[in-house]
């Protein structure tokens, strides 16, 4: 039995979501299949500012995303032309819409846009996916059946951005497993949401590779597949640089520090269930199946291949106080009120009498700088806003090639295996400054 995840590029429009139910087909002729769905493309972002235009209730904006997110779904079915039961299709897609809308007239009666709120309107999107490609499917003459995710994996108890439990969740999917037919059917599931009798719970929006690999984890099957729209996963981000190099292999943990770097390809946790197995990942592109692609498995440690990738958006926080005897309680009170504030660190670097920490520009305001400004009497707090995260992945990096390359570096952490680089810097043109050190890596 063999995993197969198909992103949001895959359900695109009604030509791609055809393709991708063949793909499961022709999967399905040589052994059994689990699916895993995402949204279609556009819909993610689209429920994202129903949340917020239901808080401002901007009426007209409200009608024109739902109207629109009806219309994409049925588009689909109306060039089904043969289908016998759309009017039954249709009727659900339009109760799945009800709802949301319903949901959205509740936020703005109690004018308060919580995490909980976000989560419930935002599991929406998959819903429609999954039936979809599950009607799709049954109209080849194989049963297929949409599984939500909220049955079967079980919460951390956060509203947005949770783990699994996985002792739980292995549980409930051992039960599933027993019960159904993979013989005589096809079960496609939703990835993005878990809840229980009154609130729901959800992965970040990039997880649903992770649950691909944790369905493979608790059922046992021979690899999974991710489908997407590459082939493979390069040296850097091919609409940048002009001539990536192609990983036709990677390790796990290579892998999961490009996913940490920036790979969107992968979420740094998709290879956590299958690494202990060494059971393969393999990256695949729904627009071109029959191409080459990217496996990743266990390769020599030493044979450790190479990523560059820069993002922007960065806020660096410099805590600096010359009596820093306190160090340790100074670090764990500031860790504390971020925790509190839900910000996560990205990276630490400390001197004798100062400390700094990197975190992303959205998770920044003024009411965490005054926190953190409260908890302790005399020392200074320095802010670097529009920072640039350079990360690089190499198997033996030398330092002082690359920050010649970098003209105003505010802080570097180095992995003491000298495989990992993180150098946060100002940069006018991160673009330019990426193509310059791609090819001072790779080009030379």
């Amino acid at each position: 039995m063999k995993i197969l995840k198909f992103w949001w590029t895959s359900l695109w429009n009604f030509e791609m979501i055809n393709k991708s139910s063949e793909i499961i087909l022709k999967a399905k002729w040589n052994e059994d299949v689990i699916v895993v769905v995402s949204a279609m493309s556009g819909v993610t972002n689209l429920l994202i500012e129903l949340s917020e235009f239901a808080l401002s209730w901007d009426k007209q904006k409200i009608s024109e995303n739902l109207l629109f997110i009806r219309e994409k779904h049925l588009e689909v079915l109306r060039q089904k032309t043969d289908w016998k039961n759309i009017k039954q299709i249709e009727d659900e897609i339009n109760e799945i819409i009800k709802n949301l809308e319903i949901i959205l007239d509740s936020i703005f009666l109690l004018k308060q846009l919580s995490n909980r709120n976000k989560a419930v309107i935002l599991y929406f999107w998959e819903i429609l996916s999954s039936k979809l490609l599950s009607y799709f499917i049954k109209e080849k003459w194989i049963f297929s059946k949409s599984y939500l995710s909220r049955d079967y994996l079980v919460s951390s108890w956060k509203y947005l951005d949770w783990d699994c439990d996985i002792i739980e969740s292995k549980k409930i999917l051992k039960k599933f497993m027993e019960n159904v037919d993979l013989k005589n059917e096809i079960p496609v599931f939703t990835w993005f949401w878990w809840w229980n009798k009154w609130d729901v719970y959800l992965f970040d929006r990039w997880w649903s590779d992770y649950v691909a690999t944790l369905l493979w984890w608790i059922s046992n099957a021979s690899c999974v597949e991710i489908w997407t729209d590459t082939n493979w996963v390069m040296s850097a981000d091919p609409r940048k640089v002009d001539f990536p190099i192609i990983w036709n292999e990677l390790d796990y943990e290579v892998a999961s520090e490009f996913a940490l770097s920036g790979a969107k390809i992968l979420h740094p946790k998709t290879l956590s269930p299958v690494q202990e197995k060494n059971i393969p990942v393999y990256i695949k592109n729904t627009f071109f199946e029959n191409s080459s692609w990217t496996k990743i498995c266990k390769i020599d440690w030493e044979k450790w291949l190479k990523w560059v990738n820069i993002s922007s958006k960065w806020v660096i926080l410099t805590f600096i106080d010359p009596s820093m005897i306190w160090a340790a309680w100074f670090v764990y009170s500031v860790i504390k009120i971020l925790e509190n504030e839900n910000v996560p660190i990205d990276v630490m670097a400390t001197t004798e009498t100062s400390f700094s920490i990197s975190i992303c520009e959205k998770y920044f305001s003024q009411e965490l700088v005054e926190k953190l400004q409260n908890m302790k009497n005399q020392f200074k707090l320095v802010i670097e806003k529009d920072v640039c995260k350079i990360s690089i992945v190499w198997d033996s990096i030398n330092t002082h090639s690359i920050l010649e390359c970098i003209d105003e570096i505010l802080m570097i952490s180095k992995w003491a295996y000298n495989k990992c680089l993180t150098i946060y810097a100002k940069s006018d043109n991160p673009d330019r400054l990426l193509r310059h050190l791609h090819k001072n890596l790779f080009e030379r």
